[in-house]
């Protein structure tokens, strides 16, 4: 359980200028000598505080991810999170740093996978080396900027991030319900792994697209309309899924992409579970269901205790 600290609780509650750690931090960054390395690392820090930045996270924690490649690179020193512009945010800079310390088995060998308790143990390890799971979430993105970035890497170290996000990373995000971190994860972790599949399928959704997206928009306006005539408030998005979970759907179902019925998503957020079934009796007035492709994740929670 993350805890509080007292500078937390004071932050929440407005009486500090916390709000303004995060461009202090910035002109502070900006400031150091140009030496090698500095710009790389500042625009790292920057890069990742964009992926992060819309999951909402204190502003302390948002600094800290700017400053951290610095400190990970020995720009930054310890002496130097004492300076006043570092000083609280030092802790959440320090635990960034025990985070990074997590890689793969010193044996592990380009092409090998891990076994299962090696997979779960290094995910505990993980969220067990810092206190403030909020860490972790930082953790992810650094790991998804990493992804990013090794579009022209070699072989090895492509498979080993793949490696690394399919076991540990991919799985926590989904463990802590950040799914937009979790499917890029996943879908660029796969191209690592099996680039011609990836780039099969990427191909022959790409030949679809404007026809996925007109039936989403369609399909939207439609569900729209019934829950409004239905006095049920409904927030509604649709997506089409992303790469890698339709490879394991063709995987799981042993099919080919033209046979799978749900490679398009519409999501329908309302206030409660009664609302939730009603809505659901709209959908199937609407389109029934097909026999064993119907899941209901109320009454069975997945075991990340995930439920819809």
């Amino acid at each position: 359980m993350t805890t509080m600290s007292a500078s937390d609780a004071e932050e929440q509650g407005g009486h500090s200028d916390s709000d303004n750690i995060v461009a202090k931090l910035r002109d502070f960054l900006r400031a150091l000598p140009k030496k090698d390395g500095v710009d790389d690392a500042i625009k790292e820090g920057e890069q990742i505080a964009a992926i992060i930045e819309p999951l909402g996270l204190q502003p302390k924690i948002l600094a800290a991810v700017y400053a951290y490649p610095l400190f990970r690179g020995r720009i930054l020193k310890e002496n130097d999170l004492q300076n006043n512009q570092l000083a609280s945010i030092s802790r959440f800079i320090i635990g960034l740093e025990q985070l990074n310390q997590f890689s793969l088995p010193d044996n592990w060998q380009p092409g090998e996978a891990l076994a299962q308790q090696q997979s779960e143990a290094l995910r505990k390890m993980l969220l067990a080396v810092v206190s403030d799971v909020r860490l972790v979430l930082v953790r992810l993105a650094e790991q998804l900027y990493r992804l990013r970035e090794a579009r022209n890497a070699p072989s090895a170290v492509q498979q080993s991030l793949a490696l690394e996000t399919r076991e540990i990373y991919a799985p926590l995000a989904s463990r802590l319900g950040v799914w937009q971190l979790k499917w890029e994860l996943e879908d660029l972790a796969f191209r690592y792994d099996d680039a011609d599949t990836y780039l099969e399928i990427a191909k022959a959704l790409n030949e679809k697209r404007a026809e996925r997206e007109s039936f989403i928009e369609a399909v939207k306006q439609q569900l729209q309309e019934e829950m409004q005539a239905n006095r049920i408030n409904a927030e509604i998005s649709g997506r089409p899924k992303h790469i890698y979970s339709i490879f394991r759907k063709m995987q799981r179902k042993d099919r080919g992409l033209e046979s799978l019925h749900d490679i398009r998503a519409v999501r329908i957020l309302v206030a409660n579970v009664n609302e939730c079934y009603a809505a659901l009796g709209i959908v199937h007035s609407l389109w029934p269901y097909i026999p064993g492709e119907f899941d209901d994740y109320i009454a069975n929670p997945k075991e990340n205790d995930y439920q819809s």
